[in-house]
């Protein structure tokens, strides 16, 4: 599918979205698609200095269920190089050199993620409870890689893209017919859904000794519906140094640094609601039974004017993101049942506790302590 919408600055944004991602992984190629990433970028670098010159910015990232490469300038420069920039990333045309080298690269990132605590003890525990394995990958299944496998990969997921993005002031009937003659994958990955299955035999990965910091995570039962409603009750208890979990944790009690409370969307179908932060060893009972006590109390912490203040929020930061969509456009992308959008307008705060009564019950969640959940794999 090609979609192109009119920017509304005289700046342009082009998108190229393959769905699948880790979806299409499996033990042996995990995080295959990650450095099949960095090696299409690589037929991008002969364009560097161009793109130097002409402003023009880009990069790719993937995530759980998409691997994206992007592109934003001025609205002549990016008409200039779009077509150039879907050619470059679509001819997968390596030496085994600079494949041995970009896989060196990848491992570097790899070991970079397990050095933080938090991320460290979020990837080992997403691997023992769904068999999961993040965008990341596994350390041994990166170094087994050859190039044979990432060419045979190639065709199973970058050989056609789902969707193409443009979000543009320029008109420009040539290429704009290149892109809807192209061949699309339409493939549907909505029966992927992540499994709660805890394993003890699972691939742990060891990071720094642990210091006098406790990482803590808690995971709530996985969910499979209400996906706006469920980040707009996340941005109600942790968004912003007033929010409940900021409030009471740090601000009244100076137990953390940061909160992080997020919807973890593992697949176009699931996800798993997040609790995250990292406390000195002595405060982890503090902190977790401060959590139980907000989650435990919604009309005291979830308040009528805190629902009307997350609303607001929304709303604003959903016409901020409407113009600057040449630079943001992951909506445009992104199913719509995951969409804040798609409920400002009718959402009311009974609605949201509703809501909040089916997937915010502490007694729930899978409450994890790195230094515990991982003691006899140090």
């Amino acid at each position: 599918m090609y979609k192109k919408i009119k920017s509304l600055v005289p700046l342009s944004g082009f998108f190229i979205v393959y769905h699948g991602s880790v979806m299409n992984e499996k033990k042996g190629i995990y995080g295959i698609s990650h450095l099949m990433e960095h090696l299409l970028c690589k037929g991008i670098f002969p364009l560097l200095e161009d793109f130097e010159s002409d402003g023009i910015h880009w990069n790719a990232y993937t995530s759980d269920t998409m691997v994206v490469f992007h592109m934003t300038g001025l609205n002549r420069n990016v008409n200039k190089w779009k077509k150039i920039f879907y050619e470059k990333i679509q001819n997968f045309d390596i030496s085994e050199d600079i494949f041995q080298n970009e896989k060196k690269i990848v491992i570097e990132e790899y070991k970079d993620a397990f050095n933080s605590q938090g991320e460290c003890h979020s990837l080992n525990l997403f691997r023992k409870l769904y068999n999961y394995y993040e965008p990341i990958g596994l350390l041994e299944d990166l170094q087994a890689l050859t190039l044979r496998d990432c060419k045979d990969y190639f065709e199973l997921q970058y050989r056609k893209p789902n969707m193409i993005v443009e979000i543009s002031n320029s008109e420009d009937t040539d290429t704009d017919e290149f892109f809807k003659s192209l061949e699309y994958d339409n493939r549907d990955y909505a029966e992927n859904e992540l499994v709660f299955d805890p394993k003890e035999d699972f691939i742990h990965e060891k990071g720094n000794e642990y210091n006098d910091k406790s990482s803590i995570i808690n995971l709530s039962e996985v969910i499979s519906d209400d996906f706006p409603k469920v980040d707009f009750i996340c941005r109600m208890l942790g968004g912003g140094l007033k929010s409940p979990l900021y409030d009471e944790i740090r601000e009244k009690n100076g137990l953390v640094y940061f909160f992080h409370c997020y919807q973890s969307k593992i697949t176009f179908s699931t996800s798993v609601v997040v609790l995250q932060t990292e406390t000195s060893n002595e405060n982890v009972e503090k902190v977790q039974n401060i959590i139980a006590n907000i989650l435990a109390n919604p009309k005291k912490y979830m308040t009528q004017e805190r629902f009307q203040i997350t609303k607001e929020y929304y709303i604003n930061n959903t016409e901020m993101e409407d113009v600057l969509l040449y630079c943001n456009a992951r909506k445009t992308y992104t199913p719509s049942k995951f969409l804040i959008e798609s409920i400002l307008k009718d959402i009311t705060y009974e609605e949201i506790l509703r809501v909040y009564d089916k997937y915010f019950d502490f007694s729930k969640f899978y409450k994890s302590v790195d230094k515990n959940e991982f003691e006899n794999k140090q």
